[in-house]
């Protein structure tokens, strides 16, 4: 995805979405020690796609979506943002965004959460007709004072926000192996006449291209992983099947 383009958002799917966009990073405890903390501080929002265009009485109008993504690939100039799109930020208020969406934060014996509340969500048989309604609440970030034995607090994601950000990690690790490679390739090719330096050079290449392979595999695994995880969630899923 370039930087800026939401062109395939992973919420979008027919043009009936709006988005609501909330940055949190403020309103979390700031732990230095821990990486959640400066992550959603100065990196990852959390995307909402609520289905608010289409007619109400069909089965996916109010069908919200959630999603965790880097702020610096969202433009405010893009069209699909620019139409449909709104930016909060978390403060010490609740965020009412929609009759479907509420942003809440809960204290609890080991510290802050962040909660979005979904309601009135559809859930559908396998073809498509609405049997029931009901509310979920989904565990946004969560901070949890008793960590094991270190007892030592921490932040924690909700499993299918970590499990997004864990594969957006491997997809920018091996697209930094895949930069190296191609520049040492580079370098081969201008230094071909010069044997002793494009010999050094390919070694590294080699290398390099040794720990692309192993990129790959982390990298395919991290997805799959984020798919599973997500496709064992009802709130996202919104089907009968299984049950």
């Amino acid at each position: 995805m370039a930087k800026g383009d939401i062109s395939r958002f992973p919420l979008s799917s027919n043009g009936h979405e709006v988005y609501d966009v909330v940055y949190v990073g403020e309103i979390i405890p700031q732990y230095m020690s821990n990486d959640i903390s400066n992550i959603l501080l100065n990196e990852y929002v959390f995307v909402f796609s609520t289905m608010l265009r289409g007619c109400k009485g069909s089965s996916f109008y109010g069908h919200v979506e959630i999603d965790f993504m880097r702020h610096e690939l969202i433009s405010s100039f893009n069209g699909r943002i620019r139409e449909r799109g709104s930016f909060h930020v978390l403060d010490k208020e609740n965020l009412n965004i929609n009759e479907f969406l509420e942003i809440v934060q809960e204290d609890t014996e080991y510290g802050k959460q962040i909660i979005a509340n979904l309601r009135s969500q559809s859930i559908s048989d396998s073809d498509g007709n609405v049997t029931y309604i009901r509310d979920f609440r989904v565990s946004l970030v969560k901070e949890n004072n008793h960590n094991g034995f270190a007892n030592l607090p921490k932040l924690e994601l909700g499993p299918e926000f970590e499990a997004k950000l864990k594969w957006d990690l491997a997809r920018k690790h091996l697209d930094y192996l895949d930069t190296g490679s191609s520049v040492l390739l580079g370098l081969v090719n201008l230094n071909h006449s010069e044997s002793e330096h494009s010999e050094s050079i390919n070694k590294v290449r080699e290398i390099v291209e040794q720990e692309e392979e192993l990129a790959k595999v982390e990298h395919k695994r991290a997805f799959n992983n984020y798919l599973s995880i997500r496709s064992n969630l009802m709130y996202i899923c919104k089907g009968t099947e299984g049950l």
